[in-house]
Order: C-alpha cells, then sequence, then structure tokens
C-alpha cells in the first residue's frame, strides 16, 4: 500500500492514459458507423496545420499553395499558409513512422490515408504523455503531495476540454501548446535549482516551439520567468550572461529560421504577415464575455478553472514573485483572448485558446486543493478541515462530472458549437437523451475583423404585403390580420436572391444580419426548418453554402409567435456573375407561419 502511495501520480498518468486510448479508439476512429477517423482533419485549422507535412516531405510543393483552401491567405508577396510550423513540428516524427509503414506494406502513402490520421492520435496521447510526466515533475518540485498531483493531474485532464481537444479532436494547437508550457515549467525550474545545461536547452526548445505553435505566447512564456528562477535576482544571474547566450540564442535563431524558410519556400520572401485580414481590437476587448459569457466563457464551460482561481490567494501568501507572474500571465492572456476579433476562436468546446495555460492552471489548482481548506476554517468556524477539504474535492469532482457530460454532449451535437447562449444552455443543460441532438439552431457568427468602420450595402425587409425585388414567395395569407406566409406542404416558401454588383463582387467578406419572426400554431411544427445562405456562380455550382435551423430551440408552448436574429458571415463573390439566394428550406413539409423577414448585408474591410 505505501509503494502504491508513493507512485499515485504515475498510477494516474497511466489511468489518464487508458481511459484516453478508449475514447480514440471507440469515439477517434470508430465513432459514427467507424468512419470518424476520415474526419481527422475536418476543421480548417486542421487543414492547415496538416498539409504542410506531405506538402513538404510528400510532394515538396510548398510553393504551390491553392489560393482557393480557407487557410491559405494572400499578401503583398504572394500566397501562404497562415498557420505556423509548431504543430506540425509536434507530428513530424509520427508523420515519418506512418509513412516508413505505409510504405513498407504497400498502401497509399500520400498522407491522407488511414494510418496518417490514426497516428495523430498517437501523436496527441505521446505528447499528453510527455505533459502529464512534466506536470507531475513540476508539482513534486513544488512541495505538494503526490495524491494531491495525482488529484491535480485528474482534474486537469478530465475536468477541463483539455480531454476533448487531446481526444477527440487532437488536429487543433491547444494541447501541443499545453506541451510546451508544461515542459518549460519542468525543464525551465530544474536549470534554475541545477545550472544543468541540458535542461536549458529542453526549456529553450520548448520555449521556442511554443512561440512557433502559436507566436502571442511569446508574452506569458517570458511572464513565467521570474516564477520559474524565484527571482527576479536569480533569474538575472542565471540566465544574463554569456554562457547561456551563447546556448538560448542560436536555438531560437535556428527555429525562426524554419519558419522564415517555409515562407521563403512559399513565396521566395523570408518575413510575412500571414494572418492578412485578421487582427486585434485592443480598445475593445470582450472581457466578460470571454470568462462568463454563455457563447463560449471559460468559467462556464470549464468550471473547474474557477476553483483553480482561488489557488491565488495561497499564491501570493507563499510566493509573491510567482503570484505577481501568474497574475500578469492571466491578465495579459485573457485581454489578449478578449481583444481578437473572434474572441469566441471559432466553432469550440468551450473556450479552446485557455488549454494553453493549463499547466498553470493545474498548479494553481494545486495550491487550492492543498491550501484553501486551511483558510477555510479560520473563515467559517463550524467547519472542520477534514469538512473542508471534503466540500472542496467535492466541488471539484462536481466540475469534472459537469466537464464529462458537457463533452459528451459537443460530440453527440447537444451543445451547439458556435451559437449558445443562456436560453439554448438551459435547455440543454446536462440533457444527454437522442432528442436533444441537433436539437439547436440559429446562427451567430462574430463579424469578420475590419480596419474600418463596415459599410452597409444591401437592406430588404418585407412583410409579405407587396411583391419586392428579388423576392419569391409562395402561399401568401392572413395571420392576425396581415400579410404572412403560411407554410403547409411547401418545401420551399421563400427565398431571396441578391445579384453581384460592383460593390458584392469587390467584396473580400460581407456579413449579415438576418431576423424572422415565426408562428408556430402546434408546439415544434417548425422544428425541422433551415435558413440557407448559398451563393452559386453562372454554373450554379457552390461557392459557398450554410444551412441551419431557424429555431434557436424547441419551443416550449403551443401558438409560439417568436423573432429570431441570426448573424452570418459570408465570403466575397468570386464571379460577378454570382449571386447569393437566402431561402426557407421546409423540408419535413411542416405547418406555420412566418410574418416578417429582414435582411441586412454589410462590406466588410480586413
Amino acid at each position: 500500500m505505501k509503494t502504491l502511495l508513493k507512485n499515485l501520480s504515475k498510477i494516474t498518468i497511466v489511468v489518464i492514459l487508458l481511459i484516453s486510448a478508449w475514447f480514440v479508439k471507440t469515439a477517434r476512429w470508430e465513432g459514427y458507423g467507424g468512419e470518424n477517423w476520415k474526419e481527422q482533419f475536418s476543421s480548417d485549422d486542421a487543414k492547415g496545420y496538416y498539409s504542410y507535412l506531405p506538402q513538404f516531405f510528400i510532394r515538396h510543393d510548398l510553393n504551390k499553395q491553392n489560393p482557393d483552401l480557407p487557410y491559405v491567405n494572400k499578401t503583398e508577396k504572394g500566397y501562404v499558409n497562415k498557420y505556423f510550423i509548431g504543430t506540425p513540428i509536434f507530428w513530424s516524427p509520427f508523420f515519418g513512422a506512418a509513412y516508413t509503414y505505409t510504405k513498407l506494406r504497400g498502401q497509399p502513402s500520400d498522407g491522407y490515408s488511414a494510418p496518417f490520421k490514426k497516428m495523430i492520435s498517437i501523436a496527441a496521447l505521446f505528447w499528453l504523455c510527455i505533459s502529464l510526466i512534466c506536470l507531475s515533475e513540476t508539482l513534486r518540485m513544488l512541495g505538494f503531495s503526490d495524491a494531491v498531483s495525482a488529484f491535480t493531474l485528474l482534474l486537469i485532464t478530465l475536468g477541463t476540454n483539455l480531454f476533448y481537444y487531446a481526444v477527440l479532436e487532437p488536429t487543433m494547437s491547444h494541447l501541443y501548446s499545453f506541451t510546451a508550457l508544461s515542459a518549460l515549467l519542468c525543464f525551465g525550474m530544474k536549470y534554475f535549482s541545477t545550472g544543468r545545461k541540458l535542461f536549458l536547452v529542453i526549456s529553450t526548445l520548448a520555449f521556442v516551439l511554443g512561440v512557433l505553435i502559436r507566436p502571442t505566447n511569446i508574452v506569458w512564456m517570458v511572464c513565467l520567468l521570474p516564477f520559474l528562477a524565484g527571482s527576479f535576482s536569480a533569474f538575472r544571474e542565471k540566465m544574463l550572461n554569456r554562457s547561456v547566450l551563447l546556448i538560448v540564442i542560436p536555438i531560437t535563431l535556428l527555429f525562426i529560421f524554419f519558419q522564415c524558410g517555409v515562407y521563403y519556400l512559399e513565396t521566395g520572401h523570408w518575413f510575412l504577415r500571414t494572418y492578412a485580414g485578421e487582427g486585434f481590437y485592443f480598445f475593445h476587448p470582450h472581457f466578460l464575455k470571454v470568462l462568463f459569457g454563455f457563447q463560449k466563457g471559460w468559467y462556464i464551460y470549464t468550471p473547474l478553472a474557477a476553483v483553480a482561481m482561488t489557488g491565488l490567494i495561497p499564491l501570493y501568501r507563499q510566493n509573491k514573485t510567482a503570484f505577481w507572474s501568474f497574475l500578469a500571465v492571466l491578465v495579459l492572456f485573457t485581454y489578449t483572448i478578449a481583444a481578437w476579433w473572434s474572441w469566441v476562436f471559432a466553432d469550440s468546446f468551450g473556450h479552446r485558446a485557455f488549454i494553453d495555460l493549463y499547466p498553470m492552471v493545474a498548479i494553481l489548482l494545486a495550491y487550492a486543493l492543498t491550501f484553501i481548506p486551511g483558510i477555510i476554517i479560520r473563515k467559517v468556524k463550524f467547519l472542520s478541515e477534514i469538512d473542508s477539504r471534503f466540500l472542496l474535492r467535492a466541488a471539484c469532482c462536481l466540475c469534472l462530472g459537469i466537464n464529462m457530460i458537457q463533452t459528451y454532449q459537443f460530440y453527440q451535437h447537444i451543445l451547439h458549437y458556435n451559437s449558445m447562449d443562456w436560453n439554448r444552455y438551459k435547455y440543454v443543460f446536462l440533457k444527454t437523451a437522442p432528442r436533444y441532438v441537433n436539437s439547436l439552431g440559429g446562427c451567430v457568427d462574430i463579424q469578420p475583423y475590419s480596419t474600418q468602420t463596415p459599410q452597409p450595402i444591401y437592406h430588404s425587409e418585407n412583410s409579405f404585403g407587396n411583391s419586392l425585388p428579388g423576392w419569391t414567395t409562395l402561399a401568401v395569407t392572413s395571420f392576425n390580420g396581415k400579410p404572412a406566409l403560411h407554410f403547409r406542404g411547401e418545401e420551399y416558401g421563400a427565398s431571396l436572391e441578391i445579384p453581384a454588383d460592383t460593390t458584392l463582387s469587390a467584396s473580400k467578406k460581407l456579413f449579415a444580419r438576418i431576423s424572422l419572426t415565426r408562428y408556430e400554431a402546434e408546439r415544434n411544427s417548425s422544428s425541422g426548418v433551415l435558413l440557407v445562405a448559398n451563393i452559386q456562380n453562372a454554373k450554379n455550382a457552390h461557392e459557398f453554402y450554410n444551412a441551419f435551423p431557424i429555431n434557436d430551440e424547441p419551443a416550449d408552448r403551443e401558438g409560439d409567435l417568436t423573432t429570431f436574429h441570426y448573424t452570418l458571415e459570408i465570403p466575397g463573390f468570386k464571379d460577378k456573375s454570382s449571386k447569393l439566394i437566402l431561402y426557407i428550406w421546409n423540408q419535413k413539409m411542416q405547418d406555420f407561419y412566418i410574418t416578417d423577414m429582414k435582411v441586412e448585408i454589410d462590406r466588410i474591410f480586413p
């Protein structure tokens, strides 16, 4: 038993990996009828990160970027993959293993067959293992008991959206930022405590790779250096000298050369701004929404993070250098995320950006688990230390349970990928029954980044009393004494066609605000109805297609009259003969009314 308790952290890591491996096999690979492995690179981010590997190692054609791909941006120097090379560097050994395996087996070696896609999941499990080992060692060096370390590792993995992005969507960059920071904390502390140059090399590699994953990581990684050293004076002593700089600077320059070399192979130029058309609104950050909003709020979808923040209290009392380092990281990181134009970070489970900081959150959680019970009993006299420890651990286990349920909900399309709000959240809270699958609708896209005030270029409002340019309406009838569309057996009863004009065809991005008022005589009699936005060229080929249910959530009463509001990002027309068609698709031939519909379109200046 004593041996077991002494190795509790190691056992916990093994258990976490076994649980993760089981979900990789049953959900990531064999889910959705055994076809889910084919969707490994379904997101634009995943496609962009991964494309470096087959392009560079198999096809040798980095200079042939396809401008029609969503992750390829046009710069003044040419077309370039906007993503950085840090994430594919983490994948490259496993890509090589898959390539060797397929060659030996005589299988397709194009980079996109089953062995390649499945190997990414294996890579994620490997780096998750490395992260947890580093994190365990960091907690040990900070003096936490093995029991606290083991519980912390379990919570930070299974109690947060790290589990989802390590197991079910391992092609996003956040797990690898988590790995880089875990290694930096572990080996950085080892270097400052021992002075060994090997630890300096490893921590420098972790630092540089973290920056190559996401360049903004440099800000909070630098802020953590005083914490790693123990004090500002120790940092100056062990970092600002010639022997150290002769190691740190060449490693840093080498990896910067790799990134710039990729730019050169793509365009013939060494330095580029690849995120063209995207940027920050530094004077209009969405602080409260990022932390507490029901669309993606960190504390809403990862309540364990709120518990971990209480660890700042004992951290301040015991190590003020660490406290100010951590506080600076939290504030700067949150501010940067909140000021980014897409502060929700697109379609995601919870706020995935904060996963990058979870090694630091784990340290705060360990402080909370160790010291907060003692603070509680000094403030609440009727509680014993045993009671307070039990309550805190119970709260953590509750957060873990909520996270696992919400992970299941997101995987099963019960939680909406981008359009959650209080009403939707309340409707599906902890619900797992099949009837809640795909029950939420609507669309709440974030307005794209614009360097100027968006320009209104189109407006049309139809109450269906008169014919209007571009509109096609059927089955006009009367509702409460006013004209309305009565969908009763009609599959397509209302459409708006907007042909390209000079402004539309010249716009790179558009942003539509759409509203409609819907009446259901019987409860949920429009539950299968979609609003479709479709850009077609002269050959009726799709340039853009988006369809979503018109109802935000199922109605809770009969005779429901509700106005819905949608926001939709639309790409610019690729051809002067293209047209945007907005229409209501009554695919189940249901019975309902539409009494009003309004469409406004703005031109965005990226």
